[in-house]
């Protein structure tokens, strides 16, 4: 189970570093260990509202950064658990309703 875990976080960390090349206002900071990715973005929305559009509009579910303590507005954490193509389409329409504020 391990390594089955370790593999699909590999593939969709993988595959958020391809989707964000195409998102200058977007960094993705690097794992230090376990399932999340955390996603740095411009402030031109509260990460509540953000988190909140994201998942009454598109059923994409998010957790904005203050729930890990981050000291600033500006952060989400997304998990990298889930089936690579959802986590893909997800990660899509995250970046593409911050780039929509930009």
């Amino acid at each position: 189970m391990r390594d089955a875990i370790l593999l699909r976080c590999r593939e969709n960390l993988g595959r958020a570093r391809g989707i964000a090349r195409g998102i200058p206002a977007v960094t993705l900071l690097s794992p230090g260990g376990g399932w999340s990715l955390v996603v740095r973005f411009p402030r031109v929305v509260g990460e509540e509202a953000l988190v909140l559009e994201l998942l009454g509009r598109h059923g994409v579910a998010v957790h904005p950064g203050y729930f890990f303590d981050f000291p600033a507005d500006g952060y989400l954490v997304v998990s990298l658990l889930p089936e690579p193509g959802a986590f893909e389409a997800g990660l899509k329409l995250v970046f593409d309703t911050i780039a929509a504020r930009l």
